[in-house]
């Protein structure tokens, strides 16, 4: 999404040629606007928000029973993995419409959770679901996706065939990221076969069954203490001093 008026003008060169570079035709304001100012205050914010989390020792096994135990379980038994397409380049994007849906941009990045940008409505055949994985193809990283989105270039889509609580995606997320090393060296034609033979270890019940109320718990148990966190951090201090 260019700003055209910062990029582009129409000029006249002079004769003697001394101001052919761009800049000395197109007016620049070096003073901030204020959208500028509350973005630095969310960015600072949010780092010394995270300084704090990073810190916090989640000790979250020791506050839980442990499952009665784990087991050893082929990833087709539970997730099925498809091709995210079609896929979309920086330049198919559209302006979220006021009031409008939005949707993430997803591509192989591992920054911002693989979130390259948001993107409006770009057509309907597009649309990932929510409530799936999003695998990059280069790094081999997988991420659970909340919302609806569309898919950058080597991008597929992983899905639980069971229903799954979201929190438990939230902990199987870290459980398929332990094959991130295995998928590593894998070319993308190979990575299909390669994830769904691989076996993945997780709790299960007396009766055999993967323990997803397990991983329900885990994960709140995590929240309620980092929510604990930063309410204290909001109580105790402020952003800025």
């Amino acid at each position: 999404m260019w700003n055209l008026d910062s990029v582009y003008a129409e000029d006249t060169i002079s004769s003697s040629g001394d101001d052919w570079n761009a800049d000395m035709h197109i007016e620049l304001s070096t003073i901030p606007e204020e959208v500028d100012y509350t973005s630095t205050l969310k960015q600072f914010v949010s780092w010394n928000l995270m300084q704090n989390l990073n810190n916090v020792d989640l000790k979250i096994r020791e506050l839980l029973s442990e499952p009665y135990t784990y087991k050893k379980i082929k990833a087709y038994k539970l997730f099925r993995i498809g091709n995210a397409t079609p896929s979309y380049d920086k330049n198919d994007l559209k302006s979220v419409v006021d009031g409008g849906m939005s949707y993430d941009y997803i591509t192989r990045t591992t920054e911002n959770r693989g979130v390259c940008d948001v993107t409006g409505f770009i057509e309907e055949g597009g649309i990932q679901p929510a409530g799936t994985f999003s695998l990059g193809l280069m790094q081999k990283k997988f991420f659970y996706r909340p919302k609806e989105w569309y898919a950058g270039q080597f991008m597929k889509i992983v899905e639980c065939i069971d229903d799954v609580p979201e929190e438990a995606k939230i902990y199987l997320e870290t459980v398929l990221n332990g094959l991130t090393p295995k998928l590593a060296p894998y070319i993308v034609r190979d990575i299909e076969n390669v994830f769904l033979d691989s076996d993945l270890v997780l709790p299960v019940t007396e009766m055999d069954e993967v323990d997803y109320e397990w991983m329900v718990r885990y994960i709140k148990e995590g929240n309620s203490i980092l929510a604990s966190e930063i309410l204290n951090w909001i109580s105790n201090s402020t952003a800025v001093k």
